[in-house]
């Protein structure tokens, strides 16, 4: 579906074949609310780095008055005001927060490289780096579930990185793996763009229980 508002949003999701309640009320409220100029969904296979670098292309070559793309993973819920704060950020790469649940808890999906016997790991980040009055936090790297990025990005992306795998991809940094979303942070780290986390938006996390911050951090 398409609503052109003239804020410059794109949101772009992907996914296997269905979304999740709280996704489709949410992009309910964001036509009504006219919080996003476009909104394109498209089926994607078992490899979300091709489904990712499609919607890109999608955003890059037949949207071309958007100047930002918005990730949303469709088990995410959100308001209108979410996507606008990150508008109103406006910062190269800026995502919101959103939580799942581990073995250690309930974390939200963002990670720091730390130092470990001698060795580099991007494990999740458990405790904020940070106070809780500073809002935006810079970070290693995110999950992609509700990621805006900016046009420039994607640019300065194309013209150091090839295809296939041009934005999103499976690197391999200091002997880590890396999924489609950290690659994409990495990346953007190496060409000096800061990847920045807005600890006011919130996003709900629509998994077998809705999961929705903030929580107490664990020790």
């Amino acid at each position: 579906m398409s609503k052109r508002t003239g804020n410059g949003v794109m949101i772009g999701i992907i996914t296997a074949g269905s979304l999740q309640t709280h996704c489709v009320q949410s992009l309910l409220k964001v036509v009504e609310a006219k919080a996003a100029e476009e909104i394109v969904i498209r089926t994607c296979g078992p490899y979300l780095d091709m489904g990712r670098n499609n919607m890109v292309e999608i955003f890059r070559n037949e949207y071309p008055h958007c100047d930002r793309l918005l990730f949303v993973d469709s088990d995410i819920g959100f308001t209108p005001e979410h996507v606008q704060q990150l508008v109103d950020d406006d910062l190269p790469i800026v995502a919101g927060v959103y939580h799942s649940l581990y073995e250690t808890g309930i974390h939200p999906i963002v990670h720091q490289w730390v130092e470990e016997g001698g060795r580099m790991r991007l494990p999740l980040m458990k405790k904020w780096n940070r106070p809780e009055d500073e809002h935006l936090v810079p970070v290693d790297g995110v999950g992609a579930g509700f990621l805006m990025i900016h046009r420039s990005v994607v640019d300065k992306f194309a013209a150091i990185y090839g295809p296939p795998q041009i934005w999103f991809g499976i690197d391999h940094r200091a002997g880590v793996e890396l999924g489609e979303d950290l690659t994409f942070c990495v990346r953007a780290n190496d060409l000096g763009i800061p990847v920045v986390v807005d600890r006011r938006v919130q996003v709900a996390h629509q998994k077998s229980l809705v999961l929705q911050g903030p929580y107490n951090e664990q020790p």
